[in-house]
Formats: structure tokens, sequence, C-alpha cells
């Protein structure tokens, strides 16, 4: 009961993160499949289709991290170990270059949510233990 606002504070990070993820890659599907570039263009249409399933796990795992349903908080761990290692390669391997300012931004936030989730994770499963 003592960390229920930490959880929902978690879940709701995730949630909106997912929410971004999942609506921007379809708006970016329908963008790229106006164009008639959408099958022409593979390696786009393979990225935004990663980042719908990424965005669609994140808003349930969120949800689930929330309710306190039992596949929440590994789900939420796994996504924010994924997250960290997208991002490092993101670092190293010169996706800089390409993204921009505001795609660096929205790296580097995930990345905040990702490492913040992991500590105060740790919080609570340390918490759930003592206590039982």
């Amino acid at each position: 009961m003592k960390y229920e606002k930490t959880r929902k504070i978690i879940g709701m990070l995730w949630v909106c993160l997912g929410l971004y993820c999942t609506v921007a890659s379809i708006f970016g599907m329908v963008v790229l499949l106006k164009e008639g570039e959408g099958f022409a263009n593979n390696g786009a249409m393979q990225s935004l289709l990663l980042a719908s399933i990424y965005g669609t796990v994140s808003l349930a795992g969120g949800v689930a991290f929330m309710k306190n349903i039992s596949w929440g908080m590994p789900t939420t761990t796994v996504i924010s170990w994924i997250t960290i290692f997208y991002c490092l390669f993101f670092f190293t391997l010169g996706g800089v270059d390409d993204a921009g300012k505001t795609g660096v931004a929205l790296v580097l936030s995930m990345l905040l949510i990702s490492i913040s989730s992991l500590i105060l994770l740790r919080k609570i499963i340390l918490h759930e233990k003592i206590s039982t």
C-alpha cells in the first residue's frame, strides 16, 4: 500500500509513452500509404510497425501495472530494458545525426522514464518482499 502512488505514476508514464508511440506510428503509416511509398519504403514501414507494437505493449503493460495485474510488473521491466538498449544503440550508432533535436529529446525522455521505472520498480519489489 505504501507504493500505490508510485505504481500509478509509473503505469501512467508508460501509458502515455505507449499512446504516443502507437498513435504516431499509425499516423506515420497512413502518411506513407497516402504518398504511395508505403510498401516501396520497406525500412520505414517496418520501423513504424515495430513502434506500433512497442507502443501497444507499453500501453497494456502500463495499464496492467497500474491495476496491479500479475503480468504488469514483468512487462514494464522488460519494456524498460528494451528501451534502455534501444537508447544505447541510438546514441552509439549515430542515430543522433539523423533524428534532429526533437528525436533526441524523445529518446532522452524514453531513457529517463525507463531508468526511473527500474529504480522505482526495485523499491516496490523490495517493499513487497519485506511485507510478505
